[in-house]
């Protein structure tokens, strides 16, 4: 369980103190797993599924025979598609649904990535833009919180004023006044881990600041190209090029490639990089 799950299952344990009752709409189904995790007794817990009638039918015997039940009771539907048929739970306990007007009580994936973040990741903001569009699953912020945590920090965040990897990489990319700091303050092996969790790079060279900036604008600029080939329609001369496989991976260098492509500042550099690896790769063949 990362820091959303960590989030979650503290807030719901202090709702079902409080409130004894909590009624859980997830439509989206984002918090499966987070449900199975919290660690209440067995048969205080319940699972819809498919039939209000039974689920009510479940609940009666604790309404009826218990002062303040206890209960997490999980539905992976729309709260407002269910014409009110758990109308009486809902009025009896606290209702966590996507879009409540309460944070503590509104579990839209954004909100609840600001609010379990905001402490810990100073670009929440962007992670919730990427959640918003629809980029970034809850498994995909859990994950890219660990390697923030990890991959990226300290010395690095001296440098590039930031932990996010994907701004490291844009930065690193386009910024080579950055290169005397990376050099005297040794990031090299640091930046080396973060590139190869965040986009799939693996340098097995001691490669320069500079050297590495130039593969991996082949190595994006390619990553992005090849994504317009199935697996098994990659021409024959690229095979040899290693292709991200990880969703986040290619996610990442999505984002990078975008913003390259979109940044007033940086359009020369990225026009340039692909006129260089159209030519080193033979493009115009394919």
């Amino acid at each position: 369980m990362g820091k959303l799950a960590e989030y979650l299952k503290k807030l719901i344990k202090e709702h079902i103190k409080d409130k004894g009752i909590v009624l859980w709409f997830d439509p989206e189904q984002h918090y499966r797993d987070v449900f199975d995790a919290i660690d209440i007794k067995k048969e205080q817990k319940f699972f819809f599924d498919g039939s209000y009638f039974e689920l009510r039918y479940k609940l009666d015997f604790f309404l009826e025979n218990t002062d303040l039940p206890e209960l997490l009771i999980y539905v992976h539907e729309d709260k407002n598609k269910t014409d009110n048929a758990l109308i009486e739970i809902e009025k009896a306990g606290c209702v966590l649904y996507p879009g409540h007007q309460l944070i503590t009580q509104n579990t839209r994936l954004e909100v609840v990535a600001r609010e379990a973040l905001k402490d810990i990741l100073p670009e929440v903001d962007t992670i919730c833009q990427q959640i918003a569009c629809g980029s970034l699953t809850f498994k995909d912020v859990e994950k890219i919180v660990k390697e923030h945590t990890g991959a990226a920090s300290g010395a690095i965040k001296l440098v590039f004023d930031t932990i996010d990897p994907v701004e490291i990489i844009f930065n690193f990319m386009t910024v080579p006044d950055l290169d005397k700091d990376i050099i005297s303050k040794k990031l090299m092996p640091e930046l080396k881990s973060l590139f190869d969790s965040s986009i799939g790079y693996f340098l097995y060279e001691q490669a320069s600041p500079e050297e590495t900036r130039e593969n991996i604008k082949y190595y994006i600029i390619m990553g992005d190209f090849l994504e317009i080939f199935s697996p098994d329609e990659i021409p024959h001369e690229l095979l040899h090029l290693k292709r991200p496989e990880d969703e986040l991976h290619r996610k990442n260098i999505s984002h990078i490639i975008n913003r390259w492509r979109n940044d007033i500042k940086n359009k020369d550099s990225y026009i340039k990089a692909s006129m260089d690896t159209e030519q080193k790769f033979k493009i115009k063949n394919f």
